[in-house]
């Protein structure tokens, strides 16, 4: 769920009495406590993001979250204006909240490195790159939670090349949005020595 307009004092309040009667949660509200009470509304806010994420999409990832929530809360801070409207960023709001949620994975799990605050400020620009992969990211980053496995993945690979290539992204969009470019060879100019990923060609169902 995604914050209404309601106050975040009342929100974090919300949170707080609904996460205290699921002990599995009380780690989670220990960490976090401070930037519930900072007096600063947007990182209430972003926070309580993050723990209404955590009763959803980030249920499996609870210790990560324990264990770096400024980490989280930084990054649902930044994508917090894609997640209340009106809003300029790019999709509907369910894909929004879904790169909300990945970035956040990408952010505590730490497998990016300091290219996160580059992914996370052109989040826009990278959108339909991280739509393209983003089943492919998300069992790469659950299965590297679940198996703490340092192999590097071919979507990250191509995702962190994108993002040092936006002045092409533009072009490269409309090319694949008019039928003109595959999915799988646009991820090869991205990332000419990422392994192929398998899939991406495949028409979405209907």
């Amino acid at each position: 769920t995604v914050p209404s307009s309601t106050s975040s004092l009342e929100r974090a309040a919300t949170v707080i009495v609904m996460l205290t009667t699921r002990p599995e949660y009380a780690p989670l509200l220990d960490a976090t406590i401070g930037f519930l009470s900072t007096g600063a509304s947007q990182e209430e806010t972003a926070t309580c993001v993050v723990l209404d994420l955590a009763c959803g999409p980030l249920a499996g990832w609870i210790a990560q979250l324990v264990a770096a929530p400024g980490v989280a809360i930084r990054v649902a801070m930044a994508c917090l204006p894609d997640l209340q409207p009106p809003s300029g960023a790019t999709g509907p709001l369910v894909e929004r909240v879904a790169r909300c949620v990945l970035l956040i994975k990408l952010a505590v799990s730490g497998v990016v490195g300091p290219r996160i605050e580059q992914l996370v400020a052109h989040r826009h620009q990278l959108a339909f790159i991280f739509d393209l992969l983003a089943p492919r990211l998300d069992s790469y980053l659950n299965h590297l939670v679940d198996c703490q496995t340092q192999v590097p993945d071919a979507a990250i690979m191509v995702l962190t090349a994108a993002v040092s290539q936006l002045s092409v992204l533009p072009s490269l969009q409309a090319r694949l949005i008019a039928g003109q470019l595959r999915p799988s060879t646009l991820m090869t100019i991205l990332h000419p020595h990422a392994p192929p990923i398998p899939g991406l060609d495949q028409p979405e169902p209907t």
